[in-house]
């Protein structure tokens, strides 16, 4: 049969009830596609299958040019996470700490070429692996809790992740009601990049072999949780002061 389309462009539907803005990403289910001009409510317009956009990224994310890209579409920005996401793409170049936008390759082909189907092979086992968290012994009112980042086979992650942490009165829970009544740092492994409820919810980069340790300090008899988000999944532990 003849050739129909060049197939740059794919006709798109919006339901409404808002607009779509120009450069809006759009999901296909397996694939995105970017709005090529606006497209009113309950009218059809055109969005790009393939090419190089800048795309608003996850700000405290850091990657290499090639890393394979997911596309939070509720929050419409681009990540490394693929856990409830859509691929995207692949970084055209690399974005540091802080860097809003990316430059991405839109995926053309829902067969990715080798080499990125090994990246994606990979992220998808350190999305399905489960933090190891030891609680160590109450010391001085002090109690050191470490954690290890692994892949789905329980080997440790050997390079440098961005985790969520935070303190609840129940295991995954709500933040604590009362913060611990010492500091909560970093011990000795990782570093806090941000601290969004001071001594209760931290965000927390591992060291390069994927270990971090943070300090709680608590003067009276409290029990609370430690729990860490490690790429969409939750993992928690008791800790108990006496």
């Amino acid at each position: 049969m003849p050739k129909k389309l060049e197939g740059f462009t794919i006709p798109v539907f919006n339901p409404g009830p808002a607009a779509m803005p120009k450069d809006q990403i759009i999901s296909l289910t397996n694939r995105i596609a970017v709005a090529a001009d606006n497209i009113e409510s309950l009218t059809a317009g055109d969005a790009w299958l393939c090419g190089v956009f800048d795309l608003p990224a996850e700000p405290l994310e850091v990657y290499a040019q090639g890393t394979v890209l997911y596309a939070d579409i509720a929050a419409q920005v681009i990540t490394t996470v693929a856990l409830g996401n859509i691929p995207a793409g692949f970084a055209y170049g690399a974005k540091g700490i802080n860097e809003t936008t990316v430059r991405i390759k839109l995926f053309e082909s829902l067969t990715f070429p080798l080499g990125i189907q090994a990246q994606v092979e990979a992220l998808e086992q350190r999305v399905h692996g489960a933090p190891t968290i030891t609680v160590g012994d109450e010391d001085a009112n002090a109690i050191v809790v470490t954690v290890q980042l692994n892949d789905a086979a329980n080997n440790p992650i050997a390079e440098q992740c961005l985790t969520r942490v935070w303190l609840s009165d129940a295991a995954a829970g709500a933040l604590c009601a009362a913060a611990p009544s010492g500091n909560v740092v970093v011990s000795t492994a990782g570093a806090v990049v941000a601290s969004p409820a001071a001594k209760t919810h931290l965000l927390v980069a591992s060291d390069a072999t994927g270990a971090f340790d943070i300090s709680i300090t608590e003067a009276g008899a409290k029990v609370l949780f430690f729990n860490v988000e490690y790429q969409g999944y939750i993992t928690s532990a008791e800790v108990e002061f006496v």
